[in-house]
């Protein structure tokens, strides 16, 4: 059965938030957040990352049951976590974060970890 671009395009962002999320909990900074914040925020940013238009931040944020500037810290954390694993700065970041990379990178994951990093916060995102 062959895939439609729109259904790989939901797959591969999809597959992205959760390799997001399973470099979340090899940070111990990452316990300040819920979980459903984590979650929230690790597909908003794949969507980003993914060139997708996020419309959906304020039901996200009321969803997860987090304020808005919650989840703007959270979504900070994760970006840092995110270029951390894409150009790691030193010899431990890259043994804690590898393991991550390498089960994300294969192509049973769609390669989902070699998805860059956004630049920066788009400034919009989660304001009061």
């Amino acid at each position: 059965m062959a895939l439609s671009m729109t259904s790989l395009m939901h797959q591969s962002f999809m597959l992205h938030a959760l390799c997001v999320q399973e470099l979340a909990l090899l940070d111990y900074s990452m316990l300040a957040f819920s979980p459903s914040c984590v979650a929230a925020v690790a597909l908003t940013l794949s969507m980003l990352c993914h060139g997708q238009r996020v419309e959906c931040s304020h039901m996200l944020t009321e969803l997860s049951g987090s304020r808005p500037s919650q989840m703007r810290r959270c979504a900070q954390e994760l970006l840092r976590l995110h270029a951390a694993a894409a150009w790691p700065v030193s010899a431990e970041a890259k043994a804690l974060l590898q393991p991550v990379c390498l089960k994300f990178g294969s192509r049973q994951w769609y390669r989902a970890a070699h998805t860059p990093p956004l630049p920066a916060l788009p400034y919009e995102l989660f304001r009061e």
